[in-house]
């Protein structure tokens, strides 16, 4: 990347998408200080661009899908007080950052296709979260705390290694999209919101229906 594109200081949009980039000239994303939508998909980079947090702090949607990347640095978006959409799908990952908890803008999620084995307790604290996508992964349980994402609207936990979901997840009252493959046990005693319930590569006779009078589409699909 050349680094003359740092003077284009009203650049809005930066779409990096599907070359073999691997490195940003250092400071590059920092002197774009206009800069609201970074896409570096499909590229080759095992690591986060070298910036530190300044080179987030306007940027409200990144997309950094299928990369090599094992590693979302500590702090990396403390700063970035605007970002509600971030897309980690297709990376390395095997764990999330502690300060998970301070991505507050956070509106959509995507951490599918990684090798995640946990789920940090302070992503109850994600208050906007309204999408998040954790399939393909290897997650065996969820943090109870979940229940505390009251604007989730879509969660999607296909092909895991989970055994069951907590109850908390009946808290969920705006949820109207759940995904969840692998064998799972269901059983709530209180009534869920959700209206559309995705379970896949289960039998259909070991299917155990859970209290939630408000579904309106069920979908077992390869089972």
């Amino acid at each position: 990347m050349p680094k003359s594109l740092s003077n284009c200081t009203e650049l809005e949009d930066l779409n990096l998408e599907n070359n073999m980039i691997s490195t940003l000239p250092e400071g590059l994303l920092s002197s774009l200080v206009n800069l609201s939508s970074l896409t570096l998909a499909r590229n080759c980079f095992v690591a986060y661009p070298v910036g530190g947090p300044s080179q987030f702090t306007t940027v409200y949607s990144l997309n950094i899908e299928h990369n090599r990347i094992n590693k979302i640095p500590y702090g990396i978006f403390s700063r970035a007080k605007a970002l509600s959409k971030l897309n980690m799908k297709d990376n390395q990952l095997t764990s999330l950052p502690l300060d998970i908890g301070t991505w507050k803008s956070m509106v959509e999620l995507n951490l599918a296709t990684n090798q995640l084995t946990k789920i940090p307790d302070d992503i109850s604290e994600l208050a906007s979260l309204e999408i998040l996508v954790l399939s393909n992964n290897l997650l065996r349980k969820l943090p109870h705390g979940i229940g505390n994402l009251r604007k989730l609207r879509e969660l999607d936990l296909e092909e895991n290694k989970l055994e069951c979901l907590p109850n908390e997840i009946a808290y969920l009252k705006e949820l109207q999209m759940l995904k969840k493959g692998m064998p799972v046990k269901l059983i709530h005693e209180r009534r869920c919101g959700f209206a559309f319930w995705v379970v896949s590569h289960l039998p259909v006779h070991s299917l155990v229906i859970p209290h939630c009078v408000y579904i309106a589409h069920v979908a077992a699909k390869r089972g």
